[in-house]
């Protein structure tokens, strides 16, 4: 098995530290390789897919509803006079 040395920036080790604990594996390695092995294939999918948030602001106007049953709606209910 060959192996390479990984840099893990300062402020990600308290994540690694917690799955460390929460999975039991014994080192931040494992971590690696827990993480590269369950996830590595649906991270790949989500990155080259066409499904990230737009990166443009994208203005929605929901059109002015008014209610379909000015009246009972059919349930026994009657119309509420605010």
């Amino acid at each position: 098995m060959s192996q390479s040395r990984v840099v893990i920036r300062s402020k990600d080790i308290p994540m690694v530290e917690r799955i460390m604990q929460t999975t039991g594996v014994d080192s931040a390695s494992d971590v690696i390789s827990l993480l590269v092995s369950r996830y590595g294939d649906a991270l790949l999918t989500w990155w080259t897919s066409d499904v990230h948030p737009c990166r443009f602001p994208v203005e929605v106007r929901m059109p002015d509803l008014e209610p379909d049953f000015p009246h009972d709606p059919g349930v026994g209910l009657g119309a509420i006079d605010l």
